[in-house]
C-alpha cells in the first residue's frame, strides 16, 4: 500500500484555511503466506482462482479531502468538512 498527502494553508486576516488530502493505492492480490484482513481467509486457499483464471489482481484507490477552519488562536474552535476525491 502506498500513502501520499498533500496540503495547503492559507491565513486571510484572522481566519486559518487548512486543506489536508491523502491519497492511497494498493494492489489487490493473492500472495502465499498471507490472509484477507477483514475475513482472515489465507490467500493459499483463495488463490487457486487466480491460478485457473477466475480472479486476477487489479489495483486500487482512493482518498479523501478534509478542509479545516480556524481562527488565528483559537484552534479549539476549529470546524471541517470532509469530501471525497473524483473516483474515490
Amino acid at each position: 500500500m502506498r500513502v501520499s498527502v498533500d496540503d495547503e494553508m492559507t491565513v486571510e486576516g484572522t481566519t486559518v484555511t487548512m486543506t489536508v488530502t491523502v491519497h492511497a493505492e494498493d494492489h489487490y492480490s493473492f500472495n502465499r503466506g498471507q490472509a484477507d484482513i477483514a475475513s482472515g481467509a489465507p490467500d493459499d486457499a483463495n488463490g487457486r482462482f487466480t491460478e485457473v483464471g477466475w480472479a486476477k489482481p487489479f489495483p486500487t484507490s482512493g482518498g479523501l479531502t478534509r478542509t479545516i477552519t480556524w481562527q488565528v488562536g483559537s484552534p479549539e474552535g476549529a470546524t471541517e468538512v470532509l469530501t471525497e476525491e473524483p473516483g474515490g
